[in-house]
């Protein structure tokens, strides 16, 4: 939740490579590091502390934040939920025949 936060204000995180972290940051909008290796950390602290903040990279930070808002975590949700009731029905219609 916080790398999403970050990114909806368009600043970029640094953050360890474990669970889910790796699909939601990218070279546009911040650093991966392996987990546990301090000094790898810092250095990406310090690459990202440098980088140029300008309102275009804000926005392209911000429009990497779009696919996490509730809206679009919504929609998502719904169609893979229709996904799966139309695959159901039709496992079902085929087990009948």
């Amino acid at each position: 939740m916080v790398i999403a936060e970050a990114h909806a204000t368009g600043l970029p995180v640094v953050a360890s490579q474990v669970g889910g972290v790796a699909e939601m940051v990218t070279t546009i909008n911040g650093e991966l590091v392996e987990s546990g290796d301090e000094a790898a950390l810092a250095a990406a602290i310090g690459r990202v502390a440098g980088w140029d903040l300008s309102p275009d990279r804000a926005n392209a930070i911000r429009d990497s934040a779009a696919q996490y808002r509730a809206e679009s975590v919504a929609k998502a949700t719904y169609v893979a939920y229709q996904e799966i009731c139309k695959n159901t029905r039709a496992a079902g219609e085929r087990k009948r025949d």
